[in-house]
């Protein structure tokens, strides 16, 4: 049964990250118990326009995004391979990073995994991009 809510809940098929969390899993055995502290909060190509994703490994977050994924469940899939964990996907949107004005644009959500909580991504981008301007978009 958790491999197929885990499956729904990588295709957003009804399960928001919450609703996913709320499952109660016991313990993450999805992939190695290594430890996920070497992994960046943000790692996102810093040139151009493209589709990120906002990703949770128990109780961390992080921002990925790499210009050749078209799809929202493209960067899911390299972000689980690069880092050899198990993560879920809280949504996504587009990000454009502006190297020359310092400054990132973050708009639109995922058609596979919905809104993810632009809080936490405009939090993590502060940190990480703190001589940046962002320029966040929140849904109504």
């Amino acid at each position: 049964v958790r491999q197929d809510v885990l499956k729904l809940a990588e295709l957003g098929f009804g399960y928001s990250c919450e609703k996913f969390l709320s499952l109660q899993l016991e313990t993450d055995t999805f992939g190695p118990e290594l430890p996920f502290s070497r992994i960046p909060s943000v790692d996102v190509e810093e040139s151009g326009g493209y589709k990120f994703i906002l990703v949770k490994h128990q109780s961390r977050y992080f921002v990925f995004a790499r210009e050749e994924c078209s799809y929202h469940r493209y960067n899911l899939q390299l972000f689980r391979e690069k880092n050899d964990i198990r993560a879920i996907c809280c949504g996504g949107g587009r990000i454009h990073f502006n190297k020359e004005e310092s400054s990132i644009s973050i708009w639109d959500y995922s058609a596979d995994y919905g809104w993810e909580d632009r809080k936490i991504t405009e939090t993590l981008l502060s940190a990480y991009y703190p001589s940046y301007t962002l320029d966040i978009e929140w849904r109504n």
